[in-house]
């Protein structure tokens, strides 16, 4: 029979293959090159040494690892380094073995990272002679997705703050608008708040629609078409009707272009009630009491900014009836004095408004309305047009009334609404 010893150990397990061949389990041993000895025991003792003829490894150990996440695509290139790395030694993350590249040297190894679903994975390095370690994690990141943007419409021609909500996304993540970049003062870089949020200040352009795309720093990136909208200033080209009652209510509609929900209406410096939003060309609201004269109409987007059409909408004071009163007009109330004559005064009607008046009655009324006659009458069935006058002849039957006291009006009355009325009074002598 045999024995083998490595470095004066006896082997734990001899095998005899033939008279060329042993087979044994090497006893523990510290690293090193150590001598093999067999002895064999018939017909007599032999022993013969063979030096430095078995070395003992330790097994790899792996310390670092340059790059730590990629993406699940793989191609990513990594540097290992530890000790104990041979030629021939195959490194894995999880199950799947690096491609590509490989042994450096006996502390470095070049890995690229081969294709793998998202998620973390040991790092394991196994030597020819079976030995293997697993240590240090790898990461695989999937790529960015966009799930919203707030607010996602801007104003064209400034910068703006927006958030942008996903997932996936990484410290170091850019951000383009179109082909120009989302930064954040003073970083000049987007700010990245966690996997699913990220901050930045929008590039200044002009009024479309454009793609916003996040990039991690594994090149790795999601986009989204038509994510951001610039928005132009709205604008005013016209108001329809384009006149109204001093009183308000006048339910106008504004005509432009670049109206957002929300967006307030002004004439002059007071708003307009019940903005409603028909369209981005088209919005109405009803008009509040305001002074006469003209206006101009102004649309507020939510964004702020602001498209105004001078003198667009007019405040016309309603036809107004007035008797007037003015040089040598009879007063209200007029005095006819004392008479046993007839006396005859010329009334003066006046539209005092900006528009014309619907058709006109007028009537004697009071107790002593018989005590007076109407002459020549120019205002009965007719219109007037704004600040048109027409005349009314009155006469006090001095000649017939008894002796007395005598009170009556004269009333003028729109038929659309509107009415006025000038007091008389005259006394018949003895």
């Amino acid at each position: 029979s045999s024995t083998v010893k490595v470095d004066g150990v006896s082997c734990t397990t001899v095998n005899y293959v033939n008279a060329y061949k042993l087979e044994c389990v090497t006893p523990v041993h510290a690293a090193g090159t150590v001598s093999v000895a067999v002895t064999n025991s018939t017909p007599v003792v032999q022993t013969t040494t063979l030096s430095n003829s078995f070395t003992y490894r330790l097994p790899p150990s792996i310390s670092s690892l340059s790059v730590t996440a990629g993406t699940i695509n793989g191609g990513t290139l990594t540097l290992l380094t530890g000790t104990g790395f041979e030629s021939g030694s195959v490194v894995k993350i999880g199950s799947v073995a690096c491609t590509g590249n490989g042994y450096v040297s006996s502390i470095y190894y070049q890995c690229t990272t081969p294709a793998n679903a998202a998620g973390t994975y040991a790092v394991s390095v196994t030597n020819t002679d079976g030995q293997s370690v697993t240590g240090l994690a790898y990461t695989y990141r999937p790529a960015p997705t966009i799930t919203s943007i707030s607010p996602s419409v801007i104003p064209a021609g400034i910068s703006t703050p927006i958030t942008i909500t996903g997932t996936g996304f990484v410290a170091g993540a850019t951000v383009k608008i179109g082909t120009l970049s989302c930064i954040s003062p003073p970083a000049l870089t987007a700010t990245v708040v966690s996997a699913t949020s990220i901050t930045c200040m929008t590039p200044i352009n002009v009024a479309g629609s454009y793609i916003v795309k996040v990039t991690n720093t594994d090149n790795q990136y999601g986009v989204v078409s038509s994510g951001v909208t610039y928005q132009a200033a709205p604008i005013v080209t016209a108001i329809t009707p384009n006149v109204g009652s001093t009183a308000g209510g006048t339910v106008i509609s504004v005509t432009g272009t670049g109206f957002l929900t929300g967006a307030t209406v002004f004439i002059g410096s007071i708003g307009c009630t019940g903005v409603g939003f028909t369209s981005n060309t088209t919005l109405t609201c009803t008009t509040v009491a305001q002074t006469h004269g003209a206006y101009s109409v102004t649309v507020t987007n939510t964004d702020a900014q602001s498209g105004a059409k001078p003198s667009a909408f007019t405040y016309q004071i309603p036809a107004t009836l007035q008797w007037d009163i003015s040089g040598t007009h009879p007063a209200n109330p007029d005095n006819y004095g004392t008479t046993t004559t007839n006396v005859t005064h010329t009334y003066y009607l006046k539209n005092t408004g900006d528009v014309s008046t619907s058709v006109i009655s007028t009537v004697l009324s009071g107790a002593n309305a018989a005590s007076w006659s109407v002459g020549t009458d120019n205002c009965n069935n007719s219109t007037l047009a704004a600040g048109a006058s027409c005349t009314v002849d009155v006469t006090f039957l001095g000649l017939t009334n008894l002796a007395g006291t005598y009170t009556a009006n004269i009333d003028a009355t729109a038929s659309s609404g509107g009415s006025v009325s000038n007091v008389m009074n005259a006394t018949r002598g003895p």
